[in-house]
């Protein structure tokens, strides 16, 4: 089993019997799990600088977990993996174009959702060495790979994590048309991946990246096949 250097998880969970079983499963793969069972707390605990990845309910009290993802957003990159027994791709796009890296419907198999973190981790790079300093650009978009930074006509854009994977396999191929499995494979780890999930994640990538309503989009849509970056 891959080692994950006793990264802290936090799973704010109010079903506590639940959210033992989740951490148990943490545990034994390699993380240190840090159970909270309201929103506020929660959300405290998450902008902790040790915290490296957030398991967030949605029903919570204290504060909905809609909330807490909100406000974790407005000021942390930290990844988060949202539980709902609201299943809808209503639920599930909303809580994507929030900010979340992924979305897990109740009721759900604990490894599957260890699998889950392990992969949203290891999307964003903080189990791995740092790779040599490169910075990408297309128009005035620039991404810094090595800090995972983006500046779009010099002034800084806040990326989520999984933003920020899906943008650089982009920009690194340039006016190459991705097909949706193939992203869904290459950013997800899941060929099978919704087309609701890649189409709200590209609907936040638009909005962050244009400098204007107006403008011509950086990522295009390729009618039936997926997208592609136009530089």
């Amino acid at each position: 089993m891959e080692s994950f250097r006793r990264a802290r998880v936090v799973v704010v969970e109010d079903d506590r019997s639940l959210a033992l079983v989740v951490a148990r499963y943490l545990g034994h793969g390699g993380f240190e799990p840090c159970i909270r069972q309201d929103g506020e707390s929660g959300l405290a605990q998450s902008l902790d600088a040790a915290t490296e990845l957030v398991v967030l309910d949605l029903s919570l009290p204290r504060l909905d977990g809609t909330v807490v993802l909100s406000r974790l957003r407005a000021v942390s990159g930290v990844p988060v993996i949202v539980l709902s027994s609201r299943s809808d791709d209503a639920t599930r796009v909303r809580m994507l174009l929030a900010g979340a890296d992924d979305f897990v419907p109740k009721p759900f198999s604990p490894r599957e959702l260890l699998a889950r973190v392990q992969a949203v981790l290891r999307r964003t790079g903080q189990q791995r060495s740092a790779p040599e300093p490169v910075t990408l650009a297309c128009r005035d978009v620039e991404v810094e790979v090595h800090s995972r930074r983006v500046r779009r006509g010099g002034e800084p854009v806040e990326l989520t994590p999984l933003e920020f994977d899906f943008l650089e396999l982009l920009v690194r191929h340039p006016d190459r048309t991705f097909t949706r499995p193939e992203l869904g494979m290459r950013v997800w780890g899941d060929r099978f991946c919704q087309v609701a999930t890649i189409r709200a994640l590209v609907h936040r990538l638009r909005e962050k990246l244009a400098p204007s309503p107006s403008a011509q989009p950086l990522i295009a849509t390729v009618r039936g096949v997926g997208y592609r970056l136009e530089c």
